[in-house]
């Protein structure tokens, strides 16, 4: 878990100091799309979760900890359970 926080943070941290320089910049394409600046997308290929798991008011601390997580960052996160579990999180960083 610690691996993904450090990239997501050099990810950031790298494209706010291009955007600065004007070497690039967020995708205007995906916040034109999806209202974000930025899609982060997990998945695996396991089993998936269950469809009686209600993502947003479960009682897993895992899954309140991510929506309150997404909220904070003012963000938006879509579970999709088609082949294994996918999470894709929009966001913008100001």
């Amino acid at each position: 878990m610690l691996l993904i926080t450090f990239l997501i943070y050099y990810i950031l941290r790298t494209e706010t100091i291009a955007a600065e320089k004007d070497i690039f910049g967020p995708d205007k394409h995906c916040k034109e799309k999806n209202g974000f600046e930025y899609k982060l997308e997990v998945s695996d290929n396991g089993k998936g979760i269950p469809k009686e798991i209600d993502f947003e008011n479960s009682d897993f601390l895992g899954f309140q900890l991510v929506n309150l997580l997404v909220e904070q960052i003012d963000g938006e996160i879509e579970p999709k359970r088609d082949k294994g579990t996918q999470f894709v999180i929009g966001f913008s960083v100001e």
